[in-house]
């Protein structure tokens, strides 16, 4: 026999405790899950133009031989 899941039960398990304790904190919960924006670290803003620049150095780095 199967056992019986509320609805609370789902949303527990789906749930991520960073967005609750952001929610306490007085952020609403539609900007604590849109991804963040994609741009070059500032202390490399200096060296790499555009986000897609920064992302191709980073895989040349990690696949050197």
């Amino acid at each position: 026999m199967m056992p019986k899941f509320d609805s609370n039960y789902w949303k527990q398990m789906h749930s991520n405790p960073y967005v609750q304790t952001l929610i306490e904190s007085g952020y609403d919960a539609s900007d604590c899950r849109k991804p963040a924006a994609k741009q070059v670290p500032a202390h490399l803003q200096d060296r790499y133009s555009s986000y897609e620049e920064y992302q191709q150095a980073i895989h040349d780095f990690l696949n050197e031989n």
